[in-house]
């Protein structure tokens, strides 16, 4: 399967402009959430952030811009 991956976590020194070589683990996976739902934010790339759903378990990416901040996690308000 394909998807999207941050040109900062490539590192692209190669001559051939094609391919690079992974600097970290990545996946594109997004988390689905509801409105109210508390997720642990776990790291922040372009705009989104890496989040474990406290309630079912679930881990993947939330555009920042949908999560309110709370002490250590955040609340999905849109």
């Amino acid at each position: 399967s394909g998807g999207w991956v941050p040109s900062q976590v490539i590192d692209r020194t190669s001559d051939t402009p094609s391919y690079g070589v992974a600097l970290e683990d990545y996946t594109a996976q997004e988390l689905n959430v509801r409105v109210g739902e508390v997720v642990a934010v776990l790291k922040r790339l372009n705009g989104w952030m890496w989040c474990k759903n406290l309630l079912t378990q679930q881990s993947g990416w939330v555009p920042a811009a949908s999560l309110e901040s709370l002490a250590n996690s955040a609340v999905l308000t849109s």
